[in-house]
């Protein structure tokens, strides 16, 4: 296991250890496992993008791939995934070369992580061994993805990644809202006033940060770990469901997973307009039961 970065129960870790492609990834190009870039690869053996086979004259384009395994993580909406990373770069007065690191969990790749060097970067290219990290909405599984691209390899020397992991991240519980509106509390009408309620499975290092309807809230500690925050509804709120997001950070620095729907499947939507009062004509024509012309009773439809 590594690193004190650890927070959350680790749910996958790759450190290419066994010195080859570990078994469910793919890999093209230039890519590899290895040794090599020492005073960047310092775990090895690491995952390695490379400069070679290249020339240092003309443009030799490329976009190269490696991929991770379809990683299952039932149960869980938002994970941490992190990484070590450095890049052993050469300065270039004329290529462009890149890094994008993106995840899928069934609705296509979403880019999180981007680096790029080029002719404008100067002699200041190496980007020194640290740990990135990005949160990831998942449903189930996600995959990683890692595409090296650019105008000439011959330019980087190697891109490096090694220990890769990732982690739980702490999800809010017992999230709820309704207004206190006399007729339906699911439903609200302006001068409502709408309670969010939802309790943390940690503690807190300050108060949550909440908006609803993207206004910024107040969020009271009614006890233990349990909030609760309140909103009065506005003549210019749009119809419709009323939006929220909630965020916080655990004791020990951990930004939880950002909290945007209820967990017990409440929801409020706003009514500016009220219903539409009735327009009865003075002419109208009353059928079946007793009929009179110009008249309705009880027994008409």
């Amino acid at each position: 296991m590594h690193g004190a970065f650890i927070y959350g129960e680790q749910l996958f870790f790759e450190d290419f250890s066994g010195g080859s492609l570990p078994d469910g990834w793919t890999m093209e190009g230039r890519w590899e496992i290895g040794t090599g870039f020492g005073d960047y690869n310092t775990t090895p053996p690491g995952m390695l993008y490379v400069w070679y086979p290249s020339s240092s004259s003309g443009s030799d384009p490329y976009d190269h791939y490696m991929l991770s395994p379809n990683i299952t993580l039932e149960g869980e909406s938002t994970v941490l995934v992190q990484f070590d990373f450095a890049l052993d770069g050469w300065p270039s007065t004329e290529h462009t070369n890149g890094m994008i690191i993106e995840y899928n969990s069934g609705s296509g790749w979403v880019p999180v992580l981007s680096y790029e060097i080029s002719p404008a970067d100067g002699s200041t290219v190496d980007i020194p061994r640290r740990m990135e990290s990005f949160y990831a909405d998942i449903n189930g599984s996600v995959q990683l993805r890692f595409h090296a691209y650019g105008t000439n390899s011959y330019y980087i020397d190697a891109w490096i990644f090694d220990n890769i992991e990732i982690l739980t991240v702490p999800q809010l519980s017992n999230i709820s809202i309704s207004s206190n509106n006399s007729i339906d509390n699911q439903t609200a009408i302006p001068g409502d006033n709408i309670t969010l309620t939802f309790t943390s499975p940690v503690a807190l290092s300050g108060l949550p940060y909440v908006q609803i309807n993207g206004t910024e809230v107040v969020a009271e500690n009614t006890s233990g770990n349990s909030f609760s925050s309140q909103y009065i509804v506005q003549d210019d709120d749009s119809e419709g469901p009323i939006s929220f997001s909630i965020d916080f950070t655990s004791q020990d620095g951990v930004n939880g997973a950002t909290a945007k729907v209820t967990s017990d499947g409440t929801s409020v939507v706003i009514d500016v307009t009220g219903p539409p009062n009735p327009v009865v004509g003075s002419s109208f024509t009353a059928l079946g039961g007793i009929v009179a012309p110009n008249k309705w009773n009880t027994t008409n439809t």
